[in-house]
């Protein structure tokens, strides 16, 4: 049996304020490289699927290794690959959702006509009608909760076919 440790180090502001300062300042750097990369590759740019070219650009750029830029690459093109798979991971779920609301709205309609009918020529007492009400708005909820499903496989359907994903880094704008 393998044991895994974990190391946790605290950096105090008193003794390691040079360290503290360097890590504040490269996480800046590192988050504007990484909306930098992700533009090319939400756009499809050619760039994207040339790595080499991809990496010089981001070291002439912003002035950082190779290392650095290969890693920021590879981060964000893993990101990438893993919001499409959640999208078609996301429209499949749907699909199966829609599938039980129908079954569910056509064992509701049923129940309805029924209901309706009867409530049509009084024969509804009032434990029965109160019951029919009950249904008719459920039944209306359930259909809008179809539709609402039905444009948001739309709206992935599209993402997915056009390859843009909408993605927010903490900011108020979407890239």
């Amino acid at each position: 049996m393998q044991q895994l440790y974990t190391y946790e180090t605290e950096l105090k502001p008193k003794y390691n304020q040079e360290i503290i300062d360097y890590f504040n300042n490269y996480t800046i750097l590192f988050n504007k490289i990484v909306r930098n990369v992700w533009q090319y590759y939400n756009h499809q740019d050619p760039l994207s699927s040339q790595r080499s070219k991809l990496n010089t650009l981001i070291q002439n750029q912003f002035g950082v290794s190779q290392r650095t830029a290969n890693s920021i690459i590879l981060y964000v093109s893993g990101k990438y690959n893993a919001l499409r798979a959640l999208k078609k991971y996301e429209l499949k779920r749907n699909s199966s959702k829609i599938e039980k609301l129908d079954d569910l709205i056509s064992e509701l309609a049923l129940k309805l006509d029924v209901m309706a009918m009867k409530a049509h020529h009084n024969q509804l007492n009032e434990k029965k009608l109160t019951k029919y009400r009950r249904l008719k708005k459920k039944f209306v909820a359930i259909k809008k909760a179809k539709d609402r499903l039905l444009k948001e496989n739309i709206r992935v359907q599209k993402q997915l076919n056009d390859k843009h994903f909408s993605l927010c880094f903490g900011s108020k704008a979407l890239f």
